[in-house]
């Protein structure tokens, strides 16, 4: 893994409670530190892990899917750059931050925002760390309270592949799409309920949606049908004209 850009920031939300709280931090991580890119490889790592399950899917298209996808449509059009990433990070925590107020048994956390590239391909890493509760003992051997990241397990998260990002916005610009693109989904989130249920809130802030829509699917699938027929139609009357059927 090759780690190019990463920001963490912190969403406050207490659990039974209405409201929640951003904190942004104004500069990048410096990437080039160890600590750093541990941090980013032990959270990729995760991702397909046993209690991670994964599910697929894309952004939605129903004029519900808020602002990020959009941000990262312009962020990839703006080549990638630092700025343009920071953006997109502080688009992302106020979508959080507005879903995460209204959810009574949300709680907050660290949100890591992290650019790296793995066998050629960017991906964009958006991940929820936890605190945990642990004990230290202190110079008389008694044990004090500590506060630590809890990096056994994702809590909710979020990958993109730019790659096939590119190929399906091409494909739709170009109104190529077609049914069997289905599983060509480009979106891949951490699943915590072991369940076809997204993980609450995190995902809607995002905007992403779990598999193609069922409307898409259906127009591609009949789109697919008729190109087909038409290219039976044409076989078939080529094949008439040079008296080629038996």
């Amino acid at each position: 893994m090759q780690l190019e850009l990463a920001v963490i920031h912190s969403l406050e939300k207490d659990a039974n409670s209405i409201g929640s709280t951003t904190t942004i931090i104004p500069n990048l991580l410096d990437v080039k530190k160890k600590p750093i890119q541990s941090l980013v490889q032990s959270v990729v790592n995760l991702f397909g892990k046993t209690d991670n399950a994964l599910l697929y899917g894309q952004f939605k298209d129903n004029r519900r899917e808020g602002e990020f996808p959009s941000s990262f449509s312009r962020y990839v059009d703006a080549g990638h750059s630092n700025d343009g990433f920071h953006e997109l990070t502080t688009v992302a925590m106020a979508e959080l931050e507005g879903l995460a107020k209204d959810e009574i048994f949300a709680t907050g956390g660290y949100i890591l925002f992290a650019k790296y590239e793995e066998s050629n391909v960017d991906f964009l890493l958006i991940a929820m760390i936890k605190y945990r509760s642990g004990f230290q003992l202190d110079e008389n051997f008694e044990p004090k309270d500590i506060e630590e990241l809890d990096m056994s397990k994702l809590h909710q998260a979020a990958r993109i592949n730019f790659s096939k990002y590119q190929s399906w916005r091409t494909k739709i610009e170009a109104k190529e799409l077609l049914a069997e693109d289905e599983d060509n989904t480009y979106l891949s989130f951490v699943n915590r309920r072991a369940s076809n249920d997204t993980a609450g809130y995190f995902i809607e802030a995002l905007g992403c949606s779990k598999g193609i829509s069922s409307a898409r699917a259906t127009s591609n699938a009949l789109s697919a049908t008729n190109r087909y027929l038409k290219d039976t139609q044409i076989q078939f009357r080529s094949a008439t004209a040079c008296g080629c059927l038996v």
